[in-house]
């Protein structure tokens, strides 16, 4: 008997809906629910992000970097205004949640995210978007998010993972930049030649930038320090992270700054770092300060990058032979030009026949001028001019170049000079030779003085009786 009631009880299954056989859970979820702010689990973060690329087809692009140790997409919004070419804007990014647990940051990022792509009748927001290309990953440990964990599912803390004084351990890994997230991420960030990155966390209020591995402060401590009032302006706390927070090796931060050369923060946005994420209130209130700022971070982001004019090129020669060729060079943003080079390429029928540089720094916010001195031969040059400069912040990184231009330059024997010319050196010759020939008739009793006078004087007046 019971074995005929199992089979009716399995015929009747089999005839009821799919749907009625695995009921989706009630979440119990309002229309546009993120408004109101639930913390998101990745789901939850796909479904949002893919809706709102969907509305803003025109200002959003949704790609993923790479995947998570469990398969977990990690989604990044790509954000800017199209009508303006994306040659010379300034280029931002921004990820959450390295830390699983560490939810407000990650939520800041879909704020800022909903943010950018809704007040596009703003004019901060105009400005943004003309001016950058936003890139925001809000989630980059989706595992540990939905674990409720620091680490990733391999057990990494992976803000100590990055290939920037990276230290083995245990939490950090026996070698950097091996667990997925971080792969994904490295890979992204060095692809994107930013200017700008800031990394969200969740624990305190304090917007640091780097060194985090040392106490030192880095070659760019003048830019980190003009964003102090900025910051404090808000409320929050500003410094160094070794120094107003604990030094840490091998962090997104000082990756971005000391490998990549980007002016690079970490955000930490709330002092509540381990709420459940079942949790609901109204974060868009409570982070409205730290969007703030985060906004006014943005406008400034073309400040912070490395870049230099160059105007007023002028060539001047003197009787000594010597060309100098002058200009003038401005750092206009909050990031000194140090060891800019000037360097002169010097061409004779169509061949380089020398090189000459100088190497100058110029402060951020003003100007400098610098000359190269070049010694030439008798002859027609073209003199190719250019500025080589730092195009990263630090001193000695990668280098950019502009091309000042080509000029057509005569030298005349008059002017001509140097290790292989003869013009005033000739003259300077022949007068050595004169003297010295006058000095060996004098000790060979040929001339003295006045003999050149007796002697004309002779020729004109004859002598006595002729």
């Amino acid at each position: 008997m019971g074995h005929i009631m199992a089979m009716i009880v399995t015929a009747l299954l089999l005839t009821l809906p799919l749907a009625a056989a695995l009921p989706s859970p009630d979440i119990d979820r309002p229309d546009r629910w993120f408004d109101d702010h639930i913390y998101h689990h990745h789901a939850d973060l796909t479904t949002e992000l893919q809706q709102l690329a969907s509305d803003h087809p025109a200002y959003a692009s949704m790609t993923s970097i790479g995947t998570s140790v469990r398969g977990r997409e990690l989604w990044t919004m790509r954000i800017t205004d199209p009508s303006y070419p994306a040659e010379g804007k300034a280029r931002v990014y921004i990820d959450g949640e390295h830390h699983g647990n560490e939810y407000l940051g990650g939520e800041l990022c879909i704020l800022l995210i909903h943010k950018l792509l809704e007040g596009t009748d703003d004019p901060v927001v105009q400005q943004i978007l003309r001016q950058s290309i936003v890139w925001i990953t809000p989630m980059l440990n989706p595992d540990g998010n939905a674990r409720d964990s620091r680490s990733n599912f391999n057990g990494i803390d992976l803000n100590r993972h990055y290939p920037f004084e990276f230290v083995p351990s245990g939490s950090h890994g026996d070698a950097p930049a091996v667990e997925p997230e971080v792969a994904a991420n490295v890979a992204f960030m060095e692809d994107k030649d930013l200017d700008l990155y800031i990394t969200m966390h969740t624990g305190i209020v304090r917007l640091i930038h780097p060194w985090s591995y040392s106490e030192e402060p880095p070659p760019d401590q003048a830019m980190y320090e003009a964003l102090r009032e900025m910051s404090e302006a808000y409320g929050v706390q500003y410094g160094q992270a070794s120094t107003v927070l604990y030094v840490a090796a091998g962090t997104a931060k000082d990756y971005g700054y000391g490998a990549l050369g980007a002016a690079s923060f970490t955000y930490e946005v709330d002092d509540q770092q381990t709420r459940q994420i079942s949790a609901r209130e109204d974060i868009a209130v409570r982070l409205g300060d730290e969007l703030d700022l985060l906004m006014e971070m943005l406008t400034v982001a073309p400040m912070m990058r490395a870049k230099l004019d160059a105007h007023g090129l002028t060539y001047s020669a003197d009787p000594s032979g010597g060309l100098k060729v002058n200009v003038t060079l401005e750092s206009p943003t909050l990031s000194p030009a140090n060891n800019t080079t000037l360097p002169v390429e010097v061409y004779w029928g169509g061949s380089l026949v020398g090189n000459w540089s100088t190497v100058v720094d110029v402060p951020a916010g003003n100007t400098t001028g610098a000359s190269v001195h070049l010694v030439l031969d008798e002859g027609d040059y073209i003199l190719r001019t250019t500025v080589t400069y730092p195009k990263l912040l630090q001193e000695n990184a990668t280098s950019d170049e502009l091309v000042l231009g080509n000029h057509e330059y005569t030298v005349t024997s008059s002017f001509a000079g140097g290790s292989g010319g003869w013009g005033v050196g000739l003259i300077i010759l022949l007068i050595a030779l004169g003297a010295a020939l006058l000095y060996w008739a004098y000790r060979k009793d040929r001339w003295r003085p006045g003999w050149a006078y007796r002697k004309v004087m002779s020729l004109l007046r004859p002598a006595p009786g002729a």
